[in-house]
């Protein structure tokens, strides 16, 4: 595997960003093919994101995610959002922007990336896994992206006692986080 690390200028959060590419090489496990460090071609991309209280480092320092991209030959790309949570803010911090249209343009143009929509996913641990899913929400209704749950977190049992046990008017939504999450009720999950 090739780690590179990279920090570059966003337009969209206006400061610089520190993002981790890594891309499937020549290793020990393919000895017997000829040595060279010339690309097969384009990688398809996975974006990890972060969980709430972690970094950009999280995935490649507590998971085995270099090896199975090693062998799916596919890249990743990791980036610090904080505890944003993926989203534009009236602070300036549009983290949805970047995450969506610079962050794909930049990897696609510096990088042996595939540019195709179809060589893109996306997946998060915890905040990440909201950030992928507001991601992917909005982007359903036009045809692409799909949506694939490895697991439903709360089950509707779940959430009545919750209800129950707060009242009804125990929860706060903002506008936005109303929409979005009528967006996600009424979206199509394919599996």
């Amino acid at each position: 595997m090739a780690q590179i690390h990279c920090n570059f200028f966003s337009y969209s959060l206006c400061h610089g960003v520190d993002i981790e590419v890594t891309l499937p090489s020549f290793t020990s496990c393919n000895m017997d093919d000829p040595h060279t460090h010339s690309l097969p071609g384009k990688f398809p991309v996975v974006y990890l994101l972060h969980g709430m209280g972690n970094d950009y480092m999280a995935w490649l320092r507590y998971t085995s995610v270099e090896r199975y991209a090693e062998e799916k030959r596919i890249a990743i790309v990791t980036f610090s959002v904080g505890n944003k949570a993926y989203m534009n803010d009236d602070m300036g911090d549009n983290y949805y922007d970047f995450l969506n249209h610079e962050l794909p343009e930049f990897v696609e143009a510096y990088f042996p990336i595939s540019d195709s929509p179809k060589d893109r996913y996306i997946a998060g641990l915890s905040m990440g896994g909201y950030g992928a899913l507001c991601c992917t929400a909005l982007r359903i209704r036009t045809g692409t992206a799909r949506l694939v749950p490895f697991r439903r977190p709360y089950s509707r049992k779940r959430i009545w006692k919750a209800k129950r046990r707060r009242g009804r008017s125990g929860w706060i939504f903002t506008l936005r986080q109303k929409k979005l999450w009528q967006r996600v009720k009424s979206c199509r999950i394919s599996s």
